[in-house]
């Protein structure tokens, strides 16, 4: 690996956590190609498929050139024909590994963050929908559900609809927390103060003084600092 790779996959890994907010937004005609309205180099996580391997429940490893998309919120790979290719059997897929990072299969690939030495903490790294607006254009148009992300619902951009709106979309971060089997729930307050059930009354009021949002990428990063320092 070489060092201008690896100054790209450390900016990449610090950026994620802490400058996440402001990933810029985009607007993108439901009903068209979604790929093709997007920066390339917004695509995926880092800039070129690096060296890595999957690992399988069974012991079993795949070594490829991998890269994770920011809009499939998948994990792809090149295959034999030197196209991309998502990964198969993922419900069989322990982790997968790319340069320096580990992803975590938890239904979904959550990335590990490392900032944390006595915390387990990983994170969901995708486009996701933040709002609507009406179209402008001419012509049938599609659209998908407000609520839903676009990783997990690609398919649905082909299934018609009557309203004429465009998605804004942008780049988000969901945080999970998880014990030692590397097991992730959701970072919300409920699944928090389960997880430190004996420290949950400071917690409850940290939370609570500090007015909290853990939908925002600054707030998480105060909270799992002062968690970290329990």
């Amino acid at each position: 690996m070489t060092i201008k790779t690896l100054l790209l996959i450390l900016l990449t890994s610090f950026s994620l956590v802490i400058n996440a907010q402001e990933s810029p937004s985009y607007t993108v005609r439901t009903g068209f190609d979604i790929f093709k309205q997007i920066p390339a180099g917004s695509i995926y996580s880092y800039p070129q498929f690096l060296a890595g391997r999957v690992v399988y429940e069974d012991h079993n490893e795949f070594e490829a050139l991998l890269n994770y998309n920011l809009i499939r919120a998948d994990i792809e790979f090149i295959n034999n024909t030197v196209d991309t290719s998502i990964l198969t059997n993922r419900e069989n897929i322990k982790l997968v590994i790319i340069g320096i990072d580990t992803f975590y299969n938890n239904g979904s690939f959550l990335k590990a963050v490392n900032n944390y030495t006595r915390l387990n903490i990983a994170v969901e790294d995708k486009f996701a929908v933040i709002g609507r607006k009406k179209s402008r254009g001419e012509g049938h148009l599609y659209s998908t559900p407000s609520f839903m992300l676009l990783g997990a619902t690609l398919a649905a951009w082909e299934q018609p609809s009557t309203l004429n709106e465009d998605l804004i979309i942008a780049r988000k971060n969901f945080y999970f927390i998880g014990d030692k089997f590397n097991h992730f729930k959701p970072l919300n307050r409920k699944d928090l103060l389960g997880t430190f059930r004996a420290k949950s009354n400071r917690i409850e009021t940290y939370l609570r003084d500090n007015d909290i949002n853990l939908k925002k990428d600054a707030d998480v990063a105060h909270l799992l600092t002062f968690l970290n320092q329990l």
